[in-house]
């Protein structure tokens, strides 16, 4: 199984930013990529009625989006608890404490917030074809990609937070 080297000089800073985006796109690319997501399902399904089960499919990412803003909180709980944590230290005085929790409570309100949509389509009759079904779902799909996005990047960032010496 490959590993990844780490030198004995390796800081926090070079292992985030060694393995990092440029700003623009580390700061973007879920929402861009979102976008990309929702484009193609539109172009792709216009014109489809949803599947018989698809309040099976809203069931099931309810629950993996609230089992995500758990595990994102329990993320968030860590990094305030190890405020005079070595790594904690590093990254508040590097500048990316902020950055990393500006990221994480993004990914916990999208995580939430799908969530909430998931369950507000239950509320809606996806067996009866309607003119807007198309663009309810293109938007649930742009909101599902986001949070998946969202929360990787945080996922990411994190690993090498806590990969480092």
């Amino acid at each position: 199984m490959p590993q990844r080297i780490m030198g004995p000089k390796t800081t926090i800073y070079s292992a985030i930013h060694g393995m990092r985006l440029p700003p623009f796109w580390e700061s973007w690319y879920p929402l861009i990529g979102a976008t990309v997501v929702a484009f193609a399902y539109f172009q792709l399904f216009n014109g489809h009625k949803p599947p018989d089960q698809f309040t099976d499919l809203l069931t099931s990412v309810i629950s993996v989006a609230g089992i995500a803003s758990a595990f994102l909180v329990a993320i968030q709980a860590l990094l305030t608890s190890m405020s005079d944590n070595y790594v904690v230290k590093q990254l508040k005085g590097l500048r990316l404490h902020r950055k990393l929790s500006r990221h994480l409570m993004s990914a916990i309100q999208l995580t939430l917030l799908l969530s909430a949509v998931s369950g507000a389509g239950f509320f809606v009759d996806w067996k009866t074809p309607q003119d807007w079904h198309i663009y309810a779902l293109t938007s649930w799909v742009f909101l599902t990609a986001w949070t998946g996005f969202a929360s990787f990047r945080v996922v990411r960032m994190f690993a090498n937070v806590i990969d480092t010496d």
